[in-house]
């Protein structure tokens, strides 16, 4: 079985669950030695997706995907970062606009990259062309020279 939303491993004692953000690797806080692991195979789930607490915005953090008989905290993390956890409770009929709008600025981000990207990779060929002739025809040179010198 799969357990598609806990907290488990994330609190232990003098810890509490960590309050979920889009920075956080969750991953890193997950205490791999927590006995409920143990307690959660015996139940028979095999795979948990552990995440903190909500945020007070629609962006609620990330979300890892962790194996519950795991020897060491290595062999436990399947993924450190699987999904991002998105909050939403309103039922009033514009409560979906915060998170349509987290979406929109993410997508508007994710295009201001890529597009960032191919501008910067363009431009790294059209400098490197030149430079890579030119040393190619250096090399050929020394290559020429190098051998008929011998």
């Amino acid at each position: 079985f799969i357990n598609a939303f806990s907290h488990l491993g994330l609190s232990g004692e003098g810890t509490g669950v960590p309050q979920g953000a889009a920075d956080q690797v969750i991953a890193e806080a997950v205490q791999y030695d927590d006995p409920l692991f143990q307690d959660a195979l015996s139940a028979g789930l095999t795979t948990v997706l552990v995440s903190g607490f909500d945020s007070n915005g629609p962006i609620g953090g990330r979300v890892a995907v962790l194996k519950t008989g795991a020897a060491d905290r290595e062999s436990m993390i399947l993924r450190a970062t699987a999904a991002i956890r998105l909050f939403h409770d309103s039922t009033a009929p514009d409560g979906i606009k915060s998170l349509e709008s987290a979406l929109n600025r993410g997508k508007s981000y994710l295009d201001a990259w890529k597009k960032y990207e191919k501008i910067f990779l363009l431009n790294r060929r059209k400098k490197k062309s030149p430079h890579h002739k030119k040393n190619k025809k250096i090399r050929n040179h020394l290559h020429v020279r190098l051998s008929s010198s011998g």
